[in-house]
């Protein structure tokens, strides 16, 4: 049996591909933040091998992070600019300020720099531990440099609980753009 099948136990077989989706990077990103929420949890019990669970957690969270800011950029410059624009590289903050730009530029969206000082300040924060999303996939760059060398402890509650104010922001984003879409729509239909 493939190791990529479903079989046995249908209630574990997951929806993929053309079977559930087609997912999009909003879906991915649900995934990446619900899953490092659910390790943490489960260290909130027992934090066995903490020390390890914390690479995948931090992972998760990145990843997540990267993936909803890429989705948040591609519905705001497809409902804002009338052009889906994607970005390609792995540069979280940079990413994330060119969305903003495009946001603050549409006035209907009321956004205000203020609302966003704190959320920018963790994603830069995310940036500059881990530029390329390798440092917590590897415990060694490409150079053969150990990644993580100056920092001592991640506390898993306060990255929870910072991570869920980045969720909630974006959602509020996510929501934002949707009544935005909402609105073009209705105005072409009279």
């Amino acid at each position: 049996m493939s190791l990529f099948s479903g079989d046995g136990l249908t209630y574990l077989n997951a929806c993929v591909g053309r079977n559930g989706g087609p997912y999009t990077f909003y879906d991915y990103s649900l995934g990446y933040y619900e899953s490092g929420n659910n390790i943490s949890e489960q260290l909130f019990i027992n934090n066995d091998h903490i020390d390890l669970k914390v690479y995948p957690i931090v992972f998760l969270y990145r990843q997540y992070i990267e993936l909803m800011i890429k989705h948040l950029y591609l519905s705001a410059s497809s409902i804002l600019l009338g052009e889906p624009k994607r970005l390609g590289n792995h540069k979280i903050y940079d990413k994330w300020e060119s969305l903003l730009a495009i946001m603050k530029a549409e006035s209907q969206l009321e956004l205000d720099d203020k609302d966003f000082t704190e959320i920018s300040k963790m994603i830069k924060e995310f940036e500059d531990i881990d530029p390329k999303g390798e440092t917590f996939r590897y415990p060694i760059s490409n150079d053969g440099v150990l990644h993580l060398q100056d920092i001592i402890h991640i506390n898993i509650k306060i990255l929870y609980d910072n991570m869920k104010k980045i969720y909630e922001c974006f959602e509020d984003l996510d929501l934002r753009l949707s009544v935005i879409k909402e609105w073009s729509y209705n105005a072409r239909d009279y």
